[in-house]
């Protein structure tokens, strides 16, 4: 955190897996994830270029993007709504492209040259289709795609590129089978939705979706612990070591004022942010911090990681004596009452976000550290909303506004997904 930045929150306190080799030939800035469409996604280029949401799966880049593309995370719209809403499927795969504007399991699987050419002799796909083609549009590349998912789940494979040329060649006959189902007309979001029904996949239930709604988590543990063991080291500079540390302690800050503040006033949003996300987006750079072998306890990072020495940081200590301070002041507002509570919750998520902007958009950070702080910031946005509505739904009317014009923000500023 800047120190101008730590600065002015206290004194607001007390007066208110892929290759790095890339192709440019494409030149295509919105792409298309889909096994079916495939929303809340994580889209990254081969620079480390993360693609905005546009909408029913497809992403854009603000910048032309360098290839290859890599999508992972979000959930599958099984009623193709564009909504996250209940019997959704979470996505446990990672998709790939090579240099095309589509990204499925089909192109994903592609890029192994002996797949591709089996794929074009058994199938008599043009490459065309194989790079482009989308399950919605394409009977074939809908059928490969869905025998494959399944063969990928009951395998508990996350990534299609670890599948083998024999591996699709011994699930043919399924696929021929799958593919006879299409050429009978029927409804496509009705055979996906049956397809899932017989897969050990987690489906949302009204509960996951609520939660999601305040978290803004579009990864889980698991799979984001995957998404960044799948990607190369890079080399950290002392900058880059430096914001790990730094996020580490701010993310620790979060979980555990809210957990604090929360046994004084019982908002259930406080318990459901601190223990379903912030929990989980500690855990995140605890994996990256691990990944890297750092000590981080250590103001030189001298030694390597060590699990234990972290936990002996209890709730509310703090590597970083900066962070210690503002934990300090800010736990102070915040057991004032209820209300002073969640505007300490609006007060910490801008200062999340104003971080990450600054270290997604100023900072030369690893492509791992891209996707996490990506995460972090979407899920600081539904934090903000959530503790905006609680104040209002409380009779303060500007809700997060109410804590001063630093602290209000719009939907364009913190996007809120549907």
């Amino acid at each position: 955190m800047k120190k101008t930045l730590l600065l002015s929150v206290i004194t607001a306190l007390f007066i208110g897996c892929g290759s790095s080799d890339s192709s440019t030939t494409s030149t295509a800035q919105e792409v298309t994830v889909e096994r079916g469409p495939i929303i809340r996604a994580i889209v990254i280029d081969a620079n480390g270029q993360i693609a905005q949401e546009v909408g029913n799966g497809k992403y854009k880049f603000k910048n032309k993007p360098a290839y290859p593309l890599k999508a992972t995370g979000g959930f599958i719209d099984i009623n193709r709504n564009n909504i996250l809403d209940e019997g959704d499927v979470s996505n446990t795969l990672i998709y790939h492209n090579t240099d095309s504007e589509a990204l499925t399991i089909v192109s994903s699987i592609a890029k192994d040259d002996k797949i591709r050419q089996y794929l074009r002799h058994s199938f008599n796909l043009t490459d065309n289709e194989i790079d482009d083609g989308l399950p919605q549009n394409n009977d074939k590349i809908s059928a490969i795609s869905d025998v494959l998912y399944s063969y990928c789940v009951e395998k508990n494979i996350s990534d299609p590129l670890n599948l083998s040329l024999s591996d699709v060649e011994n699930v043919e006959n399924d696929i021929d089978n799958r593919l006879n189902l299409y050429n009978k007309d029927t409804n496509k979001a009705l055979l996906e939705k049956d397809l899932v029904e017989n897969l050990p996949v987690h489906k949302l239930t009204k509960e996951d979706v609520e939660e999601i709604s305040i978290t803004g988590d579009n990864i889980n543990t698991k799979n984001m612990q995957n998404i960044i063991n799948n990607l190369p080291k890079e080399n950290l500079s002392q900058e880059n070591k430096d914001i790990l540390s730094h996020m580490w302690n701010e993310e620790k800050l979060a979980h555990d004022l809210y957990l604090k503040l929360y046994d004084l006033y019982p908002v259930e949003t406080l318990n459901t942010i601190a223990t379903r996300s912030e929990a989980r987006h500690e855990e995140s750079i605890q994996n990256l911090i691990e990944k890297y072998d750092l000590n981080i306890t250590s103001q030189d990072f001298n030694g390597s990681y060590n699990t234990d020495e972290l936990a002996k940081y209890d709730i509310g200590e703090f590597i970083s004596p900066s962070i210690q301070t503002l934990y300090n002041n800010l736990y102070d507002l915040g057991s004032k009452s209820e209300i002073d509570a969640l505007k300490v919750g609006c007060m910490v998520e801008v200062t999340d976000v104003n971080d990450l902007d600054e270290y997604i958009n100023e900072n030369n950070i690893t492509t791992d550290m891209s996707i996490v702080f990506d995460h972090l910031r979407n899920g600081s946005y539904h934090h903000y909303w959530a503790f905006d509505a609680v104040l209002k739904s409380k009779g303060i009317t500007n809700g997060c506004c109410s804590v001063g014009e630093e602290y209000c923000k719009t939907e364009e500023e913190y996007p809120k997904s549907k």
